[in-house]
């Protein structure tokens, strides 16, 4: 488990090191504007393991299910996050794929700390 902020250089070369070594899973639950979460992404993964996930959290805020982020209103229906950076993401980086398997199956997950 390494804690930090993905944009900062002293994580990343942690990561880097850690993920030249082991197998790496990436959990990312930051900032939630797309402007951070699409980057964000982009650097993950070209350290992820491949066969491992990136998984990006809290992408039920903002505009896709008519849900409000309490901490940073969409009254405009306009702003974009994690879910629309997965969805570019996606479609950008044909080496991975979008996995959304648990919203067939569950409402809401979380992932306990």
């Amino acid at each position: 488990f390494v804690d930090g902020g993905s944009t900062n250089d002293g994580f990343r070369a942690e990561m880097k090191e850690l993920c030249q070594r082991k197998s790496c899973m990436v959990v990312s639950d930051s900032n939630h504007a797309y402007e951070h979460t699409h980057p964000e992404m982009t650097w993950f993964s070209q350290v992820v393991t491949p066969g491992q996930y990136l998984v990006v959290e809290d992408t039920n805020i903002y505009a896709w299910n008519g849900w409000v982020h309490i901490e940073d209103k969409d009254e405009q229906n306009m702003k974009k996050g994690p879910f629309e950076a997965a969805n570019d993401f996606a479609a950008s980086h044909p080496g991975f794929t979008r996995t959304d398997w648990c919203t067939n199956m569950f409402a809401l997950t979380q992932q306990p700390l």
